[in-house]
Parts: structure tokens; sequence; C-alpha cells
């Protein structure tokens, strides 16, 4: 939530539930709840595997991009896009039906392999490669993350300290997703006429 004053944007915190503690260098140290919050579908994978895990913003970008998935896969905006809407529903069923556990492997897998073999309706067809960019960042933050763990595994956990868990080593960035939005939003506007006609 946000409000403006003057011409100046003043951002508005509402929600506790994923708040953290901040130790002494303004790092997070966990969310104040006592229990996983969320809706399971859109939550990041760290958090799904580990619900103490601190709250980053990487955390929020992952969530927008799931919901941005399913929006695309699960969204009829025509009549004639209903017929087949079942059959691009199965492409998220372990999101809905499994725990967290599934869902995460799922979305592991999806980022991983990438969206492009995602059923997307034709309407949110031009967006697939907005969503194809954003989940190539997420990939690459993602390979960071094991590969830091997998040092920390053989040689101690003072391997990387160095390592920015809040970006995954700036692999996850404002500025990385603003150019990969930008980039993807050139691409609608290319093709945009097509999609409007679609659904009219």
């Amino acid at each position: 939530m946000y409000e403006i004053h003057e011409g100046i944007v003043y951002l508005i915190l509402n929600d506790f539930n994923t708040s953290s503690v901040v130790d002494h260098k303004g790092e997070p140290t966990g969310a104040t709840a006592r229990h996983r919050t969320g809706t399971l579908p859109f939550m990041a994978v760290d958090i799904l595997e580990n619900p103490n895990s601190p709250h980053y913003f990487k955390h929020d970008i992952e969530s927008i991009f799931y919901v941005a998935v399913w929006c695309t896969v699960k969204l009829p905006i025509s009549a004639k896009m209903k017929t087949s809407i079942s059959r691009r529903k199965q492409c998220l069923k372990n999101w809905e039906e499994g725990g967290a556990a599934a869902v995460a492997d799922a979305k592991t897998r999806l980022v991983t392999r990438g969206v492009r073999a995602l059923r997307f309706s034709e309407e949110f067809a031009p967006y697939s490669m907005w969503l194809c960019e954003v989940a190539r960042i997420l990939k690459d933050g993602q390979s960071a993350m094991d590969a830091v763990s997998d040092r920390r595994i053989i040689y101690g956990d003072k391997v990387d300290e160095d390592f920015d868990m809040e970006t995954s080593d700036h692999y996850i960035t404002y500025d990385k997703i603003k150019v990969a939005m930008d980039s993807g939003m050139k691409h609608v506007s290319r093709v945009i006429p097509d999609a409007l006609t679609l659904s009219s």
C-alpha cells in the first residue's frame, strides 16, 4: 500500500505476518510469524522448503512470478478459450494438490526447465516472453544459491561469507527485473494487436 503526499511516495507496511527482526547489520533474522504464511501456489521455494527462512526481496519477486504464471495458464478471457481450460489447468495440478515439498519441487522444475512448456491461454501468450525472462533470472539466482550451498557443505559455513542472500549474490535485483520486464513488454507491444483481437 502507498500514499502520496506533496509529490512524495510513502510505502506503508500494513501486514506484519512476514515481517522480520533485523540484526545489528540490518540483516533479517527470520519472519515473526511462527508458522508458514501465504498461499502455497504463490510462495517462494525457499519459504516452502524452510518456513523459518528470512524473507527477502527475491521472495516477493518469485511470488509475483508465480501469480503471473497462474493467471496466464488458468484464466480464460474469451468464451472460446473456456473449452481448453481443463487441459491447461493440468499444468499446475501439483501446485493445488501437493504439500509444501511437492509444490516446491514443481516450481523448481518450472524455473529450471523454463516456462515455454506451459500451455498459455491465447490471450496471455504474448506475455510468455516476459515470464521467460523472469524465469531465467530466478534460475540464475537459484543456481548461485545451490553452488554456495554445495561449497558450504564441503568447506564449512565460513565459505562465501560475502554472498548476498537478499539477491542471490546480485542475480535477482530490482534493476535486472526491470530490464526483463521492459524487454518483455517491448515484445508484447509488437504483438498486442493480435492478442487484443483474440479476446474480442
